[in-house]
């Protein structure tokens, strides 16, 4: 067996994750791409070239099992959820393509001369992937696929009617809640009647996990039924 066989053979011992009995596989095509260091063998680069591709294919399927996410909030997720386990998502893997060093194109450190590029093709098990973004908040339970109900969420400590809007524009454009019809409005204070297909306490919890412009949703008490939100305006240039 050739170096590079026995090195593919390693790789697929180390990262190929057996599949229970309820995953769920989906083969996607990804691009690897390390910087290779000053003094760093070609054999170790290519190794974290297949890693970030395996990873690629992770953060894939979820950007796929999130669509009501903007595309850089979705692209964000992938590497803040599974970062350095998301070979623990993969089912088995295989190296398309072996492009070897190539000048640096990708790799975004200016001292980077040259960077290690593979094509992979891996087998991720999208179950888990979705198990991990409802334990996440990002994404409704499979339950939710239910009756429709109806829930309230009262918003307190509103800084503007704009906010109040965004906040409605997510449940009906990005949490898909059927309808979200103001009950009360005041000052500061709004009360939501939405009909969703999950309980209060899994819609503010997936609220509270998207990112709102100028604003940062903070969950309160919740039950089936009812949800408290406060709303904090962010600081123009806050990282929040």
């Amino acid at each position: 067996m050739s170096a590079r066989a026995r090195w593919l053979v390693t790789g697929l011992a180390l990262l190929l994750v057996a599949p229970g009995a309820r995953a769920e596989g989906l083969t996607v095509r990804s691009q690897g791409v390390a910087g290779i260091a000053k003094g760093e063998r070609l054999a170790a680069a290519r190794q974290r070239a297949v890693s970030a591709g395996i990873a690629q294919a992770v953060y894939q399927v979820v950007g796929e099992a999130l669509p009501a996410l903007e595309p850089g909030e979705a692209a964000d997720v992938g590497p803040r959820l599974f970062g350095a386990d998301a070979s623990n998502y993969v089912i088995g893997f295989r190296v398309l393509e072996d492009l070897g060093a190539q000048p640096r194109e990708y790799s975004p450190d200016p001292e980077i001369t040259h960077e290690y590029v593979v094509l992979v093709e891996a087998n991720v098990d999208a179950r888990a992937v979705r198990a991990r973004l409802v334990e996440a908040g990002l994404l409704a339970p499979a339950g939710g696929s239910g009756p429709a109900r109806r829930v309230h969420l009262i918003l307190e400590d509103l800084p503007s009617y704009a906010a109040y809007e965004a906040v409605r524009e997510a449940l009906v454009e990005r949490l898909q809640a059927e309808s979200a019809v103001p009950l009360e409005f005041s000052a500061g204070r709004a009360v939501l009647d939405v009909v969703t297909r999950e309980d209060a306490r899994q819609l503010l919890a997936r609220l509270a996990a998207l990112a709102l412009p100028g604003i940062r949703i903070e969950p309160g008490a919740a039950d089936e039924r009812s949800a408290l939100a406060r709303v904090r305006a962010l600081q123009p240039g806050s990282g929040d």
